[in-house]
């Protein structure tokens, strides 16, 4: 299996409200990048599965 180049992967929004496209999130590993309601840069994280560390995210 081939690592994608991070530059060709797709950006996927995902709001803070129970609106965002959680279902839509992979299962694999990635890079994520957490905001505040200001659109201020608060944290940016490697995960195995993008799709559960979101969702973790969330809830907190």
């Amino acid at each position: 299996m081939a690592v994608k180049n991070l530059a060709e992967t797709e950006l996927v929004t995902v709001w803070p409200e129970n609106d965002g496209p959680t279902g839509e999130l992979p299962s694999e590993a990635g890079v994520y990048a957490v905001y505040d309601k200001a659109g201020e840069l608060q944290f940016i994280g490697l995960s195995r599965n993008i799709a559960a560390t979101v969702s973790t995210h969330r809830k907190s």
